[in-house]
């Protein structure tokens, strides 16, 4: 169903213009790092850090600045999944949960370049598995933003609330200093935020502070009482309330099997 032909980490250093070239497959890039615009056939995009873009075979692209970011390059023989999944995206989608996205670049990155050493049925539906699951999540995503004009006009804001939420969420922030970062009032950032991520902008700091709790636990022996605080919870024993409910673990029993494995 999909073939990749191209994938990695990729870091510019142009700081004018790119030359104009023609895309000959679908190109996926997750920004990470940007100052930035990118062009796709006439319009300009600002490079968002966080945000995906999807270049269709065909267009014509140019870049004006610095960016980094995950990519992938592919092909798919699929018509059906490219009229109903591949045709309706964006060229731009504010990806959200840049964490779990990042992984999933990651497996397909690992596939394509250990291919030669996984050439079987196996692993091509394991590459068709991953590919699905980052296109079907971005399809949902897009179709969340791309909603009513209304959405789609403050996409960015939403995106910059995020980002303030994934390098904050160590500090006691709430919907003021959300509501601050988007530039939008408590009410309507709520509102939007909900609507683009599927998530009230707490539960979007909880899973920031989960994520980053999964870390310590594999990679430091700092207590869990210490964890707890590092992540920003004000109470040490909250995490052995919260953490069952987004790993089916309690954090001792993650940090065993993680570090095990």
């Amino acid at each position: 169903m999909f073939e990749i032909t191209a994938g990695g980490y990729y870091v510019s250093h142009f700081v004018g213009r790119s030359k104009e070239r023609l895309t000959a497959h679908y190109e996926l890039e997750l920004s990470t790092f940007s100052d930035a615009q990118s062009a796709f056939d006439d319009r300009l995009y600002k490079r968002i850090e966080g945000s995906v873009f999807l270049a269709r075979p065909n267009q014509r692209r140019h870049t004006i600045g610095n960016y980094e970011g995950y990519f992938f390059y592919f092909d798919c023989d699929d018509p059906a999944f490219v009229a109903r999944y591949l045709d309706p995206l964006p060229n731009q989608i504010y990806n959200v949960d840049t964490y779990r996205f990042i992984q999933h670049m990651k497996d397909v990155i690992y596939l394509y370049r250990n291919r030669q050493a996984h050439a079987d049925g196996a692993y091509q539906m394991y590459l068709d598995a991953r590919v699905t699951t980052i296109l079907l999540e971005l399809y949902h995503t897009a179709q969340n933003q791309i909603g009513s004009p209304e959405s789609s006009k403050h996409a960015a804001n939403i995106s910059a609330a995020c980002q303030y939420i994934r390098e904050h969420f160590r500090e006691p922030i709430g919907m003021e200093e959300i509501s601050r970062a988007a530039m939008l009032s408590h009410s309507f950032t709520y509102n939007m935020f909900k609507q683009f991520t599927g998530q009230t902008p707490h539960e979007f700091l909880t899973g920031a502070r989960i994520r980053y709790a999964c870390e310590q636990l594999i990679y430091t022996s700092k207590s869990i009482g210490e964890i707890c605080l590092a992540c920003g919870f004000t109470n040490p024993n909250y995490l052995y309330y919260i953490f069952p409910k987004y790993t089916n673990m309690t954090p001792g029993e993650y940090r065993r099997f993680y570090q095990k494995k």
